[in-house]
């Protein structure tokens, strides 16, 4: 199968949790970790993977050294499901926080 992807890709493991799932009243924290992340995605390594078609808002934690406070908030659709991990395409929406405030809103 030919690798279909249009952004390059990189494998770098950052800690991430699910902050909403719109469908789901009251959204349990999951923790999460990349495993490759890209501009448009990311494969996230979970032993609770969400079904293919599930919205949710994540928030992705920088690290402290680089970016003390640092998160960056997003939304995104869950694309495909294995029993270790899920694929995530993010939407073109996204909040940069750092210290606790948003320092950017950045729209594609």
């Amino acid at each position: 199968m030919a690798d279909r992807r249009r952004l390059q890709r990189y494998d770098l493991n950052i800690p991430a949790v699910i902050i909403d799932i719109p469908e789901v009243q009251e959204c349990p924290e999951v923790m999460l970790m990349t495993k490759d992340i890209s501009a448009s995605g990311a494969y996230f390594d979970t032993s609770q993977p969400l079904s293919p078609g599930t919205m949710l808002g994540l928030e992705l934690r920088l690290p402290a050294r680089d970016y003390p406070g640092g998160r960056v908030q997003l939304c995104g659709t869950v694309v495909r499901s294995t029993p270790t991990g899920m694929a995530v395409s993010f939407d073109n929406d996204c909040r940069f926080f750092a210290a606790g405030k948003v320092e950017e809103r950045i729209e594609n």
